[in-house]
């Protein structure tokens, strides 16, 4: 096998293990650049007294719990229990406050 080659197949084979990593580690930061996880508007009860979240539970628009929560997630009102979180998969991208949402918990 000659050098080109060589390099070829190093190249192509960190091209793949790059892939695969985006798509299975799960992260604020690949989750923002996976074209894959499409980008979605859920709604939280977070805690009253602070503005750091940790292990939000989500919810969609119709109410329905979602397998999944967000690991972190930064608010900037301490005295508001009730959010609209846009986000894309971990990656939290907008956060507004809502009136009470009878569907969450």
């Amino acid at each position: 096998m000659t050098r080109t080659k060589k390099m070829l197949v190093v190249v192509g084979a960190l091209i793949v293990m790059g892939a695969v990593a985006l798509l299975s580690v799960h992260n604020e930061w690949t989750d923002r650049i996976n074209p894959f996880i499409n980008e979605e508007t859920s709604y939280a009860r977070v805690p009253l007294k602070t503005q750091t979240y940790q292990d939000v539970k989500i919810y969609s628009k119709t109410g329905q719990k979602l397998s999944y929560t967000l690991k972190h997630v930064k608010g900037y009102d301490a005295t508001q229990q009730y959010a609209a979180i846009q986000h894309k998969g971990q990656y939290v991208k907008h956060l507004s406050y809502v009136a009470k949402a009878p569907f969450v918990e």
